[in-house]
């Protein structure tokens, strides 16, 4: 299913914060088909920088933050919205 060691993270990663309610299904999808270069792109590669898109939209995350992998302020708390 996977092939670098990488891509379950990005799924992971997705998955979790699909699951904070922080954008629709349907928004999730259209950040991945509005890559600029996703006819290039891998599978994963699409997912990841469509994560990334979407975190930075909703002020999650800052473009430093994501090149340097540090966080620059104050972390934006987010908490599962999944059904008990």
């Amino acid at each position: 299913m996977f092939h670098a060691a990488w891509e379950p993270r990005v799924l992971a990663m997705t998955l979790a914060m699909g699951a904070t309610g922080q954008w629709t299904i349907d928004a999730s999808r259209a950040a991945r088909e509005t890559l600029s270069d996703y006819r290039d792109l891998s599978y994963y590669a699409i997912w990841l920088l469509a994560l990334e898109k979407l975190l930075i939209e909703r002020d999650l995350v800052t473009p430093a933050e994501l090149a340097t992998g540090r966080v620059f302020g104050r972390a934006t708390e987010t908490r599962p919205r999944l059904a008990r």
